[in-house]
């Protein structure tokens, strides 16, 4: 995942912004994965989009109550 990648490189906006296309593309082919679901609130979180963030682990916990990632974020 890209967690790792954008924990190493900081808060870097142009970075961000690239992972960001990168998720976007992926919920695309598969909306409901919760990996990806997840990725994004951390994405989000990390770009201080706090309410985004919320969103995607909200999503991520509908999705798959059982995953404790998902419920907890």
């Amino acid at each position: 995942m890209l967690k790792d990648y954008i924990f190493k490189c900081g808060r870097n906006p142009q970075i961000l912004q690239q992972s960001e296309t990168l998720l976007q593309r992926s919920l695309e082919i598969d909306p409901t994965n919760t990996d990806y679901l997840i990725e994004g609130g951390y994405q989000a979180l990390m770009a201080n989009k706090m309410n985004e963030a919320i969103k995607f682990y909200k999503t991520a916990g509908k999705t798959q109550a059982e995953n404790m990632a998902a419920v907890y974020g």
